[in-house]
């Protein structure tokens, strides 16, 4: 509906926002997202984040001068991403596909973003 009219739209605290696109692409997020079950250790993590940053809206990351982020928490076993809604429903959608069928059933926080995705493994 939005299209061709130069507006976006956000949601914050629950409300849609309508806004310029601009403006929409500066408000980032931040999404805590569970490391894949098969990734442990640092090389894992970094080619992990790699394959984040080259193939998911390559442009918006800030190793190459956009505004979004990734960091890993390991001992966390987690992933710490400062991105726009935009960039991290394609996120959600690469990690529930490519990565991580935690992903699927996963809590949503703010904006539908992962705030906080836990395991509970079997004692087994």
């Amino acid at each position: 509906m939005l299209e061709g009219s130069g507006l976006d739209f956000t949601v914050s605290r629950e409300s849609l926002v309508l806004t310029s696109r601009e403006a929409a692409q500066e408000r980032l997020i931040v999404g805590l997202y569970p490391l894949p079950t098969h990734v442990c250790g640092g090389l894992a993590i970094q080619s992990l984040i790699e394959t984040i940053e080259t193939s998911v809206v390559v442009e918006t990351w800030d190793t190459v001068g956009g505004p979004g982020s990734i960091r890993a928490v390991p001992e966390a076993h987690e992933l710490v991403i400062s991105q726009t809604l935009d960039v991290h429903e394609q996120l959600v959608a690469l990690m529930r596909t490519g990565f991580d069928a935690d992903l699927a059933d996963a809590n949503r926080g703010v904006d539908g973003v992962p705030v906080r995705v836990r395991r509970l493994r079997d004692p087994a």
